[in-house]
């Protein structure tokens, strides 16, 4: 009988194809909270999850019932979120501001990173108004590399990205750099444990 395959319990890649050993221990100056979606923090092309292997970075699930506690725990966080047309349009208000505007704000504790796709980020913000009322921070970025999303915005940066670009922002190059290449190494995996047909 055929063994149980398994899978690593960080990445959540196959064993075979784990990367864990590649992942940078990076100690990032730049204050970050990750908050999840708690679909998207379960599926194996999760980024959010590699983050949190390569850093000490404090991560929150999500859940519409625990608004007050989120609110508390974030209230002097600003929010990394693009802003545009696209978000106007689905009735979310646009209080974009840029980075370099925040550096000088004592009171901004850090920034905050939504790990989730496009449609779950705006139900998100749409069920916890304190959320969408936290002042946002856009970044600029090249065009996203991430290879693994499915019916997802093609503009849109993996959540492992925007960390990178926005650390890279933050005169920590070197760390968004590694968090780059980190990425790279874990879709190189995944594709070819995909081929396999070990992952959907």
């Amino acid at each position: 009988m055929k063994a149980s395959l398994i899978y690593c319990i960080h990445c959540t890649l196959p064993t075979p194809y784990c990367v864990c050993q590649y992942a940078p221990n990076l100690a990032i100056t730049t204050p970050c909270a990750l908050l999840y979606h708690p679909l998207e923090y379960t599926k194996h092309s999760n980024t959010g999850r590699l983050l949190k292997i390569a850093c000490d970075i404090e991560s929150q699930s999500w859940h519409r019932l625990k608004n007050n506690e989120l609110e508390e725990q974030f209230k002097d966080f600003a929010l990394l979120y693009p802003t545009g047309d696209s978000e106007q349009s689905n009735g979310l208000p646009s209080t974009s501001t840029q980075t370099d505007q925040l550096k000088d704000h004592h009171h901004i504790k850090g920034y905050l990173i939504l790990d989730a796709t496009w449609q779950q980020s705006q139900k998100m913000m749409r069920q916890s108004p304190w959320l969408a009322a936290l002042p946002r921070v856009s970044i600029d970025a090249p065009p996203s590399q991430y290879r693994l999303r499915r019916n997802q915005s093609e503009q849109g940066l993996s959540t492992l990205e925007s960390a990178a670009y926005l650390l890279i922002e933050q005169n920590q190059r070197n760390c968004g750099l590694e968090l780059l290449q980190f990425l790279e190494c874990f879709q190189d995996a995944f594709l070819k444990a995909r081929q396999a047909g070990l992952l959907k």
